[in-house]
């Protein structure tokens, strides 16, 4: 990270991932769904006072590869766009334990798949939001 004063940190990165999931209708065979992505960040960290730690971030780049499998059917959707954004308060009660609370929003879109035998997946997009607290041990 690039340090901006005494207090604030910047932090350039690169994010590689893969995502999967199944959704499930009762009356229909299950989809399975994949895909991978890359996209490009920066966090920046700012530490008002000794022991807290305020954390954003945001990331843009697309999708890639990303497949829906249904009954041993898979089609191939576009590559689409993708971002990510979001927040965490981080508190230090010892050197080692922390206390957080976080929240991440997570989107992409998938573009329609190719056809087979004139059936198709259409486009969409997702959207994932998380909202976290809890108690970190930290190893130093």
């Amino acid at each position: 990270g690039f340090a901006l004063g005494r207090d604030v940190l910047l932090t350039p990165y690169v994010d590689l991932g893969f995502r999967f999931w199944d959704r499930d209708f009762s009356a229909q065979p299950t989809e399975h769904f994949q895909t991978f992505e890359i996209l490009g960040g920066a966090m920046v960290q700012y530490s008002p006072i000794d022991r807290l730690v305020l954390t954003a971030y945001g990331e843009l780049g697309t999708i890639f590869a990303p497949q829906r499998k249904v009954s041993d059917v898979t089609y191939d959707f576009g590559e689409g766009g993708a971002y990510k954004v979001g927040g965490r308060i981080g508190y230090r009660v010892t050197d080692r334990v922390e206390v957080f609370t976080s929240l991440d929003v997570s989107h992409f879109r998938m573009v329609k798949s190719s056809s087979l035998s004139g059936l198709y997946a259409p486009s969409g997009n997702n959207t994932d939001t998380s909202i976290r607290a809890g108690v970190s041990y930290h190893l130093k």
